[in-house]
């Protein structure tokens, strides 16, 4: 994409027309199969469609001349919203890279072929020598050179502005690309990875390749008759770009998206009846880097109807893959709608997560938002974001049969509405879920200010929502504790081991029982006294283990992999169906259930029951992020385990152990 505005509609025709062979003149249109559309987007003429790239804007006026041809109106003036995004010129990048090794030898690596690099905002020239202690490489002193990419990216995002290295299957195809706004990124082929030893020196230079700056979504519409609410079929169209001669095709993430909904479009405009409400065919862009495009598209789009209704599309028609269809939480009425549709079998119903531009909709309490996609993509090498992502991969039939139900879905179904219209009764639900929202907020804040622990208070004074009456609250503090010694000060009713098999005790945090959500007047009230505690004044209480909700601890293993111990008194915080018991797998895991996205058998989580007391093991890829609640630990990458890789690391831990001791403690 270029940082000029974008070529109309009619003019990308002319510039463009060499490129479209999926679309074309009416008379042609039948032809072009999903299959089509998809080796079209993935051809090296548009050279991976990284946001703003100039084959991303080719990939635009495609996609806007495919609408055109279709007979649908632009949204817009034009097909296209622009929008402030990510603008990368991977053309303008010419990385040079050379390796010294300790021994003096030179070796001058080919971008794409023995190395990739991230595309950087400003020119980077550096020559460092190479180090494997992290410690070493500080304030720009070397180099990290780091064991695997988890330990890499960790270390980057600890240390901004600072420079490391990793090896990978560069040339076999099957490296993930990365992109990074502040951090000299390099990784090398695997066949250098003994040339990294202490003493080796890189030299590195890439031109400033990455900024922000005007992209575009590309956006038509089948008017309805009254156009009260809409109907948006969506799918992002940028890709992983390229690197010197390397391409990411990008074909099932996400030229297959597209390809779904330009066949949905041609088939609603060839059958489908005239509707009430309006017809959106969306292709967002910059999905890949931050969902911009999507965001921008929910915030127009929004306020002009009295609901919306998404149906997304990321990542279909993976050969021997099922696609799922997975709703946002105000999407479950279009999930249960579609869930009825007669799918063929590679297309099922989960009730899984899936990050992608549906989730832009979520604020949004008139936008009713589902996903299809394949969530498993993002886990195989081969898969998205790598070079090995081509078209080969895909079963086209299976990208036609989900486009038939959607089109058949949007004739029988378009003139209904499946999200909320907003009420006076959801407003005051809302208007109460951003006053404790901004309640927490203020826990965290008085907790860094004062210092509180646990059982100290800070009384501060609230004016509620809609009543507007002033009352006092009990702000406790909330933090995370880095050592099992300071949670154990705090907390000595609550037993936690300092290691759990391969895992050893990282940090852990506590939620008791919604102490900032009682207003001290209130309770004062219905007890006839008065109010006895006083606004800016400090209190300290006893914890009472009754008042436990959650407890949450990490532990870490050697390979940077997590394990989320939580505990849960009185309710389930993952009611998710198990697929398996452990008694199943080994006697050591009796009385345990192991849980794990359904049709794969992928499990990645070990569940543990006591009457209502549950204990849940989660495994992760990594270490904990920053949470907005200190009182809650998780990355949320889940690290997908066989059965045999779980039940391995479970045995190796004192089970019983930890049920009895941990369960006995909480009361």
């Amino acid at each position: 994409m270029h940082r000029t505005r974008c070529l109309a509609a009619l003019s990308a025709a002319v510039f463009l027309g060499a490129f479209l062979t999926g679309c074309g003149p009416a008379g042609t249109r039948e032809s072009s199969t999903a299959q089509d559309i998809v080796e079209t987007l993935a051809s090296p003429d548009f050279a991976g469609r990284l946001s703003g790239s100039e084959g991303n804007a080719k990939a635009a006026a495609y996609i806007a001349e495919c609408f055109q041809d279709q007979g649908l109106e632009p949204y817009f003036e034009t097909y296209d919203q622009e929008y402030q995004g990510p603008v990368y010129q991977p053309e303008q990048a010419s990385p040079q890279l050379t390796l010294t090794t300790a021994g003096g030898e030179t070796m001058v690596l080919e971008a794409g072929k023995d190395f990739l690099c991230a595309l950087p905002r400003a020119d980077v020239s550096l020559e460092l020598p190479v180090y494997a202690d992290p410690e070493a490489c500080r304030d720009g002193a070397g180099i990290y050179f780091a064991p695997d990419r988890l330990s890499c990216i960790n270390w980057l995002n600890e240390t901004p502005y600072s420079a490391a290295v990793f090896c990978d299957a560069v040339r076999s195809g099957e490296t993930s690309a990365i992109h990074t706004n502040e951090h000299t990124l390099l990784i090398l082929d695997h066949a250098f990875s003994s040339c990294l030893a202490e003493g080796a020196v890189l030299s590195f230079s890439v031109h400033a390749s990455h900024s922000e700056g005007t992209v575009q979504n590309v956006v038509a519409v089948r008017r309805g008759s009254e156009g009260k609410s809409a109907l948006v079929f969506s799918a992002h169209f940028d890709g992983s770009g390229v690197l010197g001669d390397q391409l990411f095709p990008s074909a099932l993430d996400n030229a297959s998206g597209v390809a779904a909904v330009l066949r949905i479009a041609a088939l609603v405009q060839e059958q489908a009846p005239q509707l009430k409400n309006d017809l959106i065919f969306a292709a967002f862009n910059s999905e890949e880097t931050g969902m911009s495009g999507s965001q921008a598209f929910a915030a127009a789009v929004a306020g002009q109807y009295d609901t919306v209704s998404l149906i997304n599309i990321d990542c279909v028609g993976l050969k021997d893959q099922p696609v799922f269809l997975i709703a946002e939480q105000n999407g479950q009425k279009l999930w249960e709608a579609l869930s009825e549709l007669p799918f063929s079998s590679d297309i099922q119903p989960s009730d899984a997560s899936y990050t992608s531009d549906q989730i832009s909709f979520n604020i949004y309490p008139n936008c009713a938002p589902v996903v299809f996609g394949n969530a498993r993509s993002y886990l195989d090498p081969g898969h998205a974001h790598t070079p090995l992502d081509q078209p080969g991969q895909l079963d086209g039939s299976v990208i036609e049969d989900l486009a038939a139900r959607l089109a058949d879905f949007a004739a029988e179904h378009g003139d209904e509405s499946f999200a909320s219209l907003q009420t006076a009764e959801t407003e005051e639900e809302d208007a109460w879920e951003l006053f404790w929202d901004e309640m927490q907020a203020l826990r965290v804040q008085v907790t860094e200010e004062y210092g509180l622990a646990y059982n100290q208070a800070l009384c501060v004074t609230a004016e509620t929502p809609f009543q507007g009456r002033t009352q006092n609250y009990l702000l406790y503090g909330m933090d995370f504790f880095d050592s099992l010694d300071a949670f154990t000060r705090q907390f000595p009713f609550l037993t936690l081991p300092g290691s759990l098999g391969d895992y050893t005790f990282s940090r852990a945090a506590v939620r008791m029982d919604r102490f900032a959500e009682e207003s001290t007047t209130d309770r004062a009230a219905q007890d006839n006294q008065p109010d006895q505690y006083v606004p800016g004044e400090i209190y300290e209480f006893e914890l009472d283990p009754e008042k436990l909700e959650i407890l949450s601890a990490e532990y870490l293993a050697p390979d940077g992999s997590a394990l989320l111990l939580t505990y849960s008194k009185g309710r389930d915080i993952m009611i998710v169906d198990p697929i398996g018991r452990g008694e199943d797998l080994d006697a050591a895991l009796t009385g345990w259930e192991m849980l794990g996205y359904q049709p794969d058998n992928l499990y990645h989580a070990a569940k543990y029951r006591q009457d209502n007391d549950v204990l849940l093991l989660l495994f992760e890829e990594s270490p904990g992020e920053e949470s907005s609640d200190p009182t809650w630990i998780s990355s949320g990458r889940i690290a997908l385990l066989s059965p045999e890789e779980i039940t391995a690391r479970l045995t190796r831990m004192d089970l019983d152990g930890l049920v009895r001791t941990l369960f006995e403690s909480a009361g």
